[in-house]
């Protein structure tokens, strides 16, 4: 999506999460259990990475919970991962 040199302190990024415009998730790449160099590392030691591959690492703090349960897309919404300040992906 973007190169090291665009993105700046990786370990310093806000990330949200809105579907249909409402915010279900916010928070920073602080968060993270493991540094982003270091998950990296670690997967592309396991499979090969290539261009548009994207990472998944599970929810970060700040999720919005409904009634105890995650709050599931209804058919048509369209959720809009963020981070800023470098893309957006829909």
């Amino acid at each position: 999506l973007v190169t090291p040199d665009e993105v700046g302190d990786a370990g310093s990024l806000n990330i949200c999460l809105r579907l249909n415009g409402q915010t279900m998730q916010q928070s920073n790449t602080k968060q993270l259990i493991f540094p982003i160099d270091q998950l990296i590392s670690y997967v592309s030691g396991v499979c090969t990475l290539k261009v548009w591959d994207v990472l998944f690492t599970g929810a970060p703090p700040g999720g919005r919970h409904t009634g105890g349960l995650r709050a599931i897309p209804p058919p048509g919404g369209v959720p809009v991962k963020s981070t800023s300040p470098t893309f957006s992906v829909q």
